[in-house]
C-alpha cells in the first residue's frame, strides 16, 4: 500500500471572521488522484491554495512529503508542487510557449542557463496537452479552453511530484474534458500524485480513486466516488433530489438531481410508498421512498423494456412530475436499480426467468392504470407476445426504438420493426393510439403532454 504524500491536519483558515476551512484532516494517498468535490464556497479552492503555500493557515499543518509547507520557501514548495488555477487570464502579451516554460523556473538558479533537460520538460508537456499548433500563438489570441491548456502544460513542465486543478474542465468542451482528465489519469498511473478541485460529479466519480466530500469548510465524506455518492450525502450537501445510478458504459457512478417540488410527487392511486414486487417466489418486498410523500393529479405513465433507453425516459419523465411505474425488468439489473430509486412501482422478476403469472397480473393492474405506456427494448423475449397481448388495451401506447421510422401510423409496416412492435402491430383489438418514436427526436415528456393534453386547448 502507499505512504501519503500529502498531509493535512486540523487546518482551519479564517479570514475576516469568516471561517472557509474548518479542522480538515485529510491525507492523499502517493500515486492517487484525489477529487475534491462540492457545492460553490465549500472552500475547494482555498483547500488547493493551502497545499501550494499561496494563502497561509490559521491552523493546523499541511506536509507534502517531508516538506512542512507553512514553513517552506516559495522555489521549495514549487519544486514539489504545481498548480493549475480556475481563472485562466493572463496579462501580459507572451507567446503561450514563454508560459509553458516559466513552469521550469523552480528548477532554475539565477544564474543558470537553459538545458536539454528544460526543452524536453516543455516539449512533453505541450505534447501532452496536444497545444502545438497554437503554442506558439501570442496567449492574449487564445480562447479559454486554449488557455487552460497551456496552464496545464506550464504545470507538467513544472515536473512536479504533486499536481494541484482547481476545475480543470470548466473553459474546456466535452471532448477536451475527456482527454484533460486522461491525461491526468495518466500521469497518476506513472506515480504523479493529483488533487482536483471538480464541479461535475460525472466527471469525477469516473475518473478518481478518492473523492473528498466538502461541505461549510469541512469534509463530510471520503472515499472511493461509489462509496461516497450516495443519494443521502449528495442530499445533505448540495440540496434537491439526487438519484445515484451506475453508467452503462463506463460502469462508474452516475448523478442525476431531479427538480427541488419533486418532493410533491407521487403515484396518483394515494400510496405514499414506492412498491417493488418481485416475482418468482411470490415475494413483494415494499420500501417507503423518501421523495414520494403526497398526493399528486399528474398522470401515471408505465414503462416496459430495459437498458438505457429506459433509464433516460424514467429520469425525464420523473423530472417532469409525472408518477412512473415500470416492469417487468430482471431483479437486480442498473435498469431495476435505478427504478426502485426514482419510480413509483417496479415489478421484477427473477434474470434469465419467465414471467410468471402473478407478474402478468400486476402488469395488466398497472396498465390499466397508466395514462400511457411506452414500451421500448424487451429483454424477456420469451414472453413478448404475453407482454405485448397485456398492453395492446392500454389507452395510449408509445413504441420507443432506436431505428429510424418513415411512418407513425399504426397500420404502416417497416421492415426493421422491433418484435414487441410486430407482435404489438397483430393484436385485433390494438387502435389507432400506437406512437412510434426513436430516441433522437421530440422528447418522450413533450411527446406524453401533446398525446394528453385535452381536447379543447387544441381548439
Amino acid at each position: 500500500m502507499s505512504s501519503p504524500l500529502i498531509t493535512i491536519e486540523n487546518l482551519s483558515i479564517t479570514r475576516e471572521s469568516t471561517t472557509i476551512l474548518d479542522e480538515v484532516d485529510l491525507t492523499v494517498e502517493e500515486g492517487t488522484l484525489l477529487g475534491v468535490v462540492g457545492p460553490n464556497g465549500a472552500g475547494k479552492t482555498t483547500l488547493l491554495r493551502a497545499i501550494d503555500g499561496s494563502i497561509s493557515m490559521t491552523t493546523g499543518s499541511v506536509r507534502v512529503g517531508h516538506i512542512a509547507v507553512e514553513s517552506a520557501d516559495a522555489t521549495t514548495i514549487s519544486q514539489q508542487v504545481a498548480s493549475v488555477p480556475q481563472n485562466t487570464s493572463i496579462a501580459f502579451n507572451f507567446d503561450a510557449r514563454t508560459i509553458v516554460e516559466m513552469g521550469r523556473t523552480p528548477h532554475q538558479s539565477r544564474l543558470g542557463s537553459w538545458t536539454a533537460t528544460d526543452d524536453k520538460a516543455v516539449e512533453e508537456a505541450i505534447e501532452q496537452v496536444d497545444a502545438g499548433e497554437f503554442v506558439d500563438q501570442s496567449v492574449t489570441t487564445l480562447s479559454g479552453g486554449e488557455r487552460q491548456r497551456i496552464l496545464l502544460a506550464r504545470a507538467l513542465a513544472q515536473q512536479t511530484r504533486v499536481l494541484l486543478l482547481d476545475e480543470p474542465t470548466a473553459s474546456l468542451d466535452i471532448h477536451r474534458q475527456i482527454q484533460t482528465l486522461e491525461s491526468v489519469a495518466r500521469l497518476v498511473e506513472m506515480g504523479k500524485t493529483a488533487m482536483a478541485a471538480i464541479h461535475d460529479l460525472n466527471l469525477a466519480a469516473r475518473y478518481c480513486d478518492v473523492v473528498c466530500l466538502l461541505t461549510d469548510g469541512s469534509v463530510t465524506a471520503i472515499g472511493p466516488p461509489a462509496e461516497v455518492f450516495t443519494t443521502s450525502a449528495l442530499a445533505d450537501t448540495f440540496g434537491g433530489y439526487p438519484v445515484v445510478t451506475t453508467d452503462l458504459i463506463t460502469g462508474a457512478a452516475s448523478v442525476t438531481t431531479l427538480p427541488e417540488n419533486h418532493s410533491d410527487r407521487s403515484d396518483t392511486t394515494g400510496n405514499d410508498q414506492s412498491t417493488e414486487t418481485q416475482h418468482g417466489e411470490d415475494e413483494t418486498v415494499t420500501n417507503r421512498s423518501e421523495h414520494r410523500n403526497q398526493t399528486v393529479t399528474q398522470p401515471v405513465i408505465h414503462i416496459i423494456g430495459h437498458g438505457q433507453p429506459v433509464i433516460t425516459a424514467m429520469s425525464e419523465l420523473v423530472a417532469a412530475g409525472y408518477a412512473v411505474t415500470i416492469g417487468p425488468v430482471p431483479a437486480g439489473s442498473v435498469t431495476a436499480t435505478t427504478a426502485h430509486r426514482i419510480a413509483t412501482s417496479v415489478i421484477t422478476v427473477p434474470a434469465y426467468e419467465g414471467v410468471t403469472e402473478a407478474a402478468r397480473t400486476e402488469l395488466q393492474s398497472m396498465v390499466n392504470k397508466a395514462a400511457v405506456v411506452i414500451v421500448t427494448q424487451i429483454g424477456l423475449k420469451k414472453h413478448i407476445n404475453s407482454i405485448a397481448t397485456t398492453v395492446g388495451r392500454a389507452e395510449n401506447i408509445i413504441i420507443l426504438s432506436q431505428q429510424q421510422h418513415q411512418h407513425q401510423h399504426r397500420y404502416t409496416t417497416h421492415i426493421d420493426s422491433d418484435p414487441i412492435e410486430t407482435a404489438i402491430d397483430k393484436l385485433p383489438h390494438c387502435h389507432d393510439t400506437v406512437i412510434r418514436k426513436t430516441t433522437d427526436c421530440t422528447s418522450v415528456a413533450s411527446m406524453i403532454e401533446t398525446l394528453l393534453k385535452p381536447a379543447s386547448e387544441d381548439q
